[in-house]
């Protein structure tokens, strides 16, 4: 069953589970406990209020560095003005135009070139306009988030990136009512990220920067986080990709 926490079927399926005996399980149901999946669903309104976005769900592209840093990429749609591969993100001539006539703070681009599909010999992009990839000059500090390596050990704040894994963790938080209380601390995945405002407020002024985390099981993949302007561009020219709101924390 899929349905908003706080919908009447939800409530009412919760609430039988509750008279029944059973508990949400927090890891995998054991006897006497269920599985229990949280998500957030956000709205337009929601992101047009947030201060800064997480960047996610980019098309998927070929694309990677090669031993001099030079990003080759393999499989592209020339349609797409924006993609995504192993922890290089790709945009086309086009958006780098106009990202840069907007005066978008903490973007890079750095020159790809097209390889054939064996990789058996570099191409060059000719008369077609290219792909850049996108950088960010600026990393954000950590999160505020509950950040765990992959074999469930608390991370330390100054374990390095990528070794081990990590993931990042946001629990539901009790609220008055006797289902807000028997439904603490379950996970919510995929997790909101959540930054303290001292941080942000710390760090300089950018309308893209990466996170400090890496959340995936090789390479150096992090997240995107963009501000509200960069969004809205993105929106008034119908760059697609997923944005979802980034919680600032006093």
């Amino acid at each position: 069953m899929s349905a908003p926490l706080q919908s009447e079927p939800a409530q009412h399926c919760l609430d039988l589970l509750r008279q029944a005996g059973l508990h949400p399980a927090h890891t995998v149901a054991q006897q006497g406990e269920f599985s229990l999946g949280l998500s957030w669903k956000f709205t337009t309104a929601d992101r047009r209020r947030a201060r800064l976005l997480d960047w996610s769900d980019i098309p998927n592209a070929e694309a990677l560095r090669d031993d001099n840093g030079l990003t080759q990429v393999m499989n592209y749609t020339a349609k797409k003005s924006v993609m995504a591969g192993w922890d290089v993100v790709l945009v086309a001539d086009w958006v780098k135009v106009l990202f840069q006539n907007e005066g978008l703070r903490g973007l890079e681009f750095h020159p790809t070139v097209p390889i054939t599909r064996r990789k058996l010999r570099t191409l060059s992009w000719g008369d077609r306009p290219p792909f850049w990839e996108l950088r960010a000059a600026i990393e954000l500090p950590p999160c505020a988030n509950r950040r765990m390596t992959e074999d469930r050990r608390p991370a330390r704040r100054d374990q390095q990136k990528s070794t081990p894994v990590e993931e990042i963790y946001e629990f539901s938080e009790p609220d008055s009512s006797p289902l807000g209380q028997w439904l603490s601390g379950q996970p919510i995945r995929p997790a909101q990220l959540h930054y303290h405002r001292r941080d942000i407020e710390a760090t300089p002024a950018f309308d893209f920067a990466v996170s400090w985390e890496s959340i995936a099981a090789s390479g150096d993949p992090r997240r995107c986080i963009v501000s509200q302007r960069f969004y809205q561009v993105c929106r008034e020219h119908k760059i697609r990709c997923s944005f979802e709101p980034v919680a600032i924390d006093d």
